[in-house]
């Protein structure tokens, strides 16, 4: 140990010597000749380091914190292998130059210590790149296969988008079909037909009903284009909550037709103010006390009950229908929604209206939730509004 002590002392005494030498010789690599003198100085020198400790003192652990280091870096830069082995090696003839130089026919360990040490900093080089090739190619996989599940995901959207949109086209042509044909229809008895003057006023009513819920579905179907385009701004007022949900259940029973069912009220005094659109408003109550007569059976409870928490209305609309499913739960309120299967020809509609409600709710700053039991006992939707402070 004491001779390699003393080649230890002589390598650090020419250590100037050997790292200039290295540098001019590392540089003349092509894949080295932009890289800065300083840098590769800097580079070479820790090398140095990991080298004298690993012949001298049979230590690796700077020489591999260096290989680690150098192997990570200059794969990252696009260095091929070989080249990176070459530079790093450049080290052993220089130093066997010196050796022979000062110990003569003495340096036979010297030098078979430096030609292991080439050997391990090869054999390490290339254990490290293939790692880190491996690790590459393994992170280019994960990255692979992650756009490939996010191309599904969004490939799985756009076919469910087309879908809802079909199914859309197809309920909203029903949905207007059938007033226009009524109002076709009756009109033409009107001026074709010798009509009692009895049943004008009536076939009127009809014509003048059919034509309302078309301008409602017309309506209703623009309002969201705008609201969810941003050209359509919330008009906002002071709003009595009391006398808006008054309103909103005579415009749901008159324009549904609904006598069946008993409509039961518990609004909270004192009646509370809030800012917004009335006609906005009225259009998402009205959708949310449609949707509780649709899927109600007849002489069923609706309830509508109106209470403070805070700064917030809230609103309950409890019916007594058939309920909704847990996996409808998450998707009730996506535009185009409809209910799957047998129930969708039975409950007609074009998938905007609970949309439409929880769009209106959000543009004011509230929401609407809903709590319901899958089993035929009944939903609540639960409306908040931020109650009136400024406009």
């Amino acid at each position: 140990m004491a001779r390699f002590k003393e080649l230890a002392t002589f390598l650090e005494e020419n250590r100037g010597v050997i790292l200039a030498e290295w540098v001019e010789i590392v540089i003349k690599i092509e894949e080295y000749s932009a890289t800065p003198k300083s840098e590769l100085s800097s580079n070479l020198n820790v090398a140095f380091d990991g080298y004298i400790s690993l012949m001298c003192h049979n230590d690796s652990k700077k020489l591999d914190q260096f290989l680690d280091f150098i192997a990570e870096k200059r794969m990252a830069l696009g260095f091929p292998l070989h080249t990176v082995q070459r530079a790093s090696s450049a080290f052993v003839p220089i130093a066997i130059t010196l050796i022979l130089s000062r110990f003569g026919k003495n340096s036979s360990d010297f030098i078979s210590k430096a030609i292991q040490i080439m050997g391990y900093t090869s054999e390490n080089l290339s254990v490290r790149y293939q790692a880190l090739a491996l690790l590459e190619h393994q992170t280019s996989m994960r990255q692979i296969e992650e756009t490939v599940r996010q191309l599904m995901i969004e490939k799985e959207r756009a076919e469910k988008a087309v879908t809802l949109k079909n199914n859309f086209l197809s309920n909203i042509t029903h949905e207007l079909r059938t007033p226009l044909t009524v109002i076709l229809g009756f009109s033409k008895l009107l001026w074709k037909e010798s009509i009692p003057a009895e049943k004008i006023k009536e076939l009127g009513e009809i014509i003048h009903s059919s034509g309302s819920s078309l301008l409602r579905l017309v309506d209703e179907t623009i309002m969201m284009a705008k609201l969810e385009s941003g050209e359509d701004k919330i008009r906002s007022s002071y709003v009595y909550l009391n006398d808006l949900i008054t309103a909103s259940i005579s415009a749901a029973k008159k324009d549904l037709k609904d006598s069946t069912h008993e409509w039961v009220t518990e609004l909270c005094k004192p009646e509370p103010m809030i800012a917004g659109d009335f006609d906005k408003l009225l259009s998402m109550f009205f959708n949310i006390f449609a949707n509780a007569v649709k899927f109600s059976p007849e002489n069923s409870k609706i309830v509508v009950r109106s209470s403070v928490k805070k700064f917030d209305a809230l609103i309950d609309v409890i019916d007594e229908g058939i309920g909704i499913s847990s996996e409808d739960q998450d998707t009730v309120f996506e535009k185009f929604h409809q209910k799957d299967g047998a129930s969708a020809r039975k409950y007609s509609g074009t998938g905007i209206g609970l949309a439409l409600a929880r769009m209106v709710a959000t543009y004011h700053g509230g929401d609407i939730t809903l709590s319901s039991n899958p089993s035929g006992k009944g939903t609540v939707f639960t409306i908040r509004l931020p109650m009136a402070r400024d406009i």
